[in-house]
């Protein structure tokens, strides 16, 4: 029997027994190499396995899905579940309905440790599509020192696997202000939250929904008057965050929020 949650699923597996679709959701990248439509089966990477096994103690038999980064969800049913190798038996694929329409980047000067961790989990959970730490003048943290791709993709499949979004948001380190700049898409809003900003660019422009836009927050000892200079030439606009002298990374998340407004996000 299945029976439907507000986004997820619950399955009965047996009588008394519910495993709910966000505890029962694993990251598979292989399942987005697979070129054969479902059925087919393929082995849980080793930590996803270690996972399903030891932790949640599940048996041959038992329904799971998966999401392999790239936007997809599958259901499965695990079919050998050994000391080594977990398989499954991937049933079907559905293209995900959660991820963010609007494409909203965040600049982010360079946090230390947890704070970066918890700007990735947040912005993966709200729907940002990516984001750039860069190496800003007046960042406490050290690229060599803090950077870690390892670290934040782990975090964001957490985090993926807890809202229920099946596309990894993308995070890089930059080692300047002008790298974080290059390529920057075109079109949409380009906003740099400033807290010298005056109050008269405070705010959103109401109404005016747009494909996407640019969020450029500084680290915790803010932008330098140089730095602001700089992203003026990329055109990009002065917005205050209000009166009130935010965290870096709370503003980097309210940021976020209005940037993911004008999208229609939220």
């Amino acid at each position: 029997m299945q029976v439907r949650g507000s986004e997820l699923e619950v399955w009965l597996l047996a009588p008394g027994r519910f495993l709910m679709s966000n505890h029962n959701l694993f990251y598979c990248p292989e399942a987005a190499q697979h070129m054969g439509s479902p059925p087919f089966e393929i082995c849980l990477p080793e930590g996803e396995a270690h996972h399903a096994a030891k932790v949640m103690r599940l048996r041959t038999g038992d329904r799971l899905k998966l999401l392999d980064g790239e936007g997809c969800f599958y259901e499965a049913e695990l079919v050998e579940v050994g000391r080594r190798v977990v398989r499954v038996r991937v049933n079907k694929r559905e293209v995900s309905t959660v991820e963010p329409v609007g494409s909203v980047l965040l600049l982010v000067g360079l946090l230390k440790g947890k704070k970066a961790d918890g700007v990735v989990q947040r912005a993966v959970e709200l729907g940002v599509s990516e984001i750039r730490f860069f190496q800003a003048d007046h960042s406490v943290a050290r690229c060599r020192e803090e950077a870690s791709p390892e670290r934040w993709e782990s975090v964001v499949i957490a985090a993926s696997k807890q809202c229920g979004r099946a596309h990894l948001m993308p995070v890089t380190t930059c080692a300047s202000l002008d790298e974080a700049l290059a390529g920057l898409p075109k079109g949409g809003r380009r906003w740099v939250f400033w807290e010298e900003t005056g109050a008269g660019s405070a705010g959103v422009d109401v109404g005016a929904v747009t494909s996407g836009g640019i969020g450029l927050i500084g680290p915790e000892g803010g932008f330098t008057k140089a730095e602001i200079e700089r992203v003026r030439q990329e055109n990009f606009r002065e917005r205050t965050l209000g009166r009130r002298i935010l965290r870096a990374e709370t503003a980097a998340l309210a940021a976020a929020v209005l940037l993911l407004h004008e999208c229609g996000e939220i």
